[in-house]
């Protein structure tokens, strides 16, 4: 898994217009308007974003968009109020779910840690809702680092994220 960038997104792009899911003048576009330098999602360029949830149901409008268009945020919210893009980024990939092992350092989280646990601990007594927890990668994830990739389809996909059960189901 590619840490984001501009020549991370072209590859990929150039990669589906070789296969055929996108016309030339597609690609070229998707190329041309991204988000991959812009401020919308520049606290992400150099990073690969992970959300650390066992329960995905519940923060359904934080995923959805995601497991549905393919390209990644910095890609498919340029084209956000372009219906015929995102027709076209919601016909390629299939959702997936990457379980993997990550070491601490380098790595950035949101919250932080530290938070993570003093939440966990007033959580148990009841003293706070127990928030979401995400974080950024800041060195490529390698292949032995990845423990399994689960695809929409499969039992435990269902399971982590109850799309059937969403507004407008994933399956």
């Amino acid at each position: 898994m590619g840490l984001l960038s501009f020549e991370l997104l072209t590859r990929r792009v150039r990669a589906r217009v070789a296969a055929g899911d996108f016309s030339p003048a597609q690609g070229e576009r998707l190329i041309a308007t991204n988000y991959v330098n812009d401020y919308e999602c520049g606290t992400r360029l150099g990073m690969t974003w992970f959300v650390f949830s066992v329960d995905l149901e519940e923060g359904q409008h934080g995923v959805e968009e995601f497991f549905r268009l393919w390209g990644g945020e910095s890609l498919y919210r340029a084209h956000h109020e372009d219906e015929e893009v995102q027709a076209l980024l919601r016909s390629v990939g299939t959702p997936c779910i990457v379980e993997a092992t990550l070491p601490s350092e380098p790595f950035t989280e949101w919250p932080s840690f530290g938070e993570r646990l003093y939440e966990a601990y007033l959580g148990r007594r009841d003293a706070t809702a127990d928030g979401g927890w995400e974080g950024a990668a800041k060195e490529p994830v390698r292949a032995e680092q990845i423990r399994r990739v689960i695809q929409l389809g499969d039992p435990l996909f269902e399971s982590l994220t109850g799309c059937s059960r969403w507004e407008s189901p994933l399956i």
